[in-house]
């Protein structure tokens, strides 16, 4: 009879060790996983971090680009009102070497 307990005892004991173990095993690689997916949210927010700020730069750019544009649109514009008007490109500089009467006339 007590032989009868003892081996009870002893398929008990294997049991619970068998039950631990497992339990063990599985918090084990429930850590790993934890562990994992951290490591993967870390750079999943490195990389949106980095592509915000790859869009920030690329938004400015394409604002300079477009005030770039708007300007050589205006001053295509520009030109050609003023050839409308019968105004010319200037082909020759003259330079006023003497000052004239007019000019000279309020200096002391």
């Amino acid at each position: 009879m007590q032989k009868l307990q003892k081996e009870k005892l002893e398929q008990r004991n294997k049991k619970s060790r068998t039950v631990i173990f497992l339990a063990g095993l599985i918090l084990v690689f429930a850590c790993i996983i934890r562990v994992v997916i951290a490591n993967r949210l870390v750079e999943a927010t490195d990389k949106l971090h980095r592509l915000e700020v790859e869009e920030e730069k690329l938004q400015a750019d394409n604002e300079i680009l477009s005030e770039n544009l708007r300007t050589k649109d205006s001053l295509i514009s520009l030109r050609s009102e003023a050839e409308k008007m019968g105004f010319a490109p200037v082909t020759q500089v003259t330079y006023i070497e003497k000052p004239l009467p007019l000019a000279a006339a309020g200096l002391p």
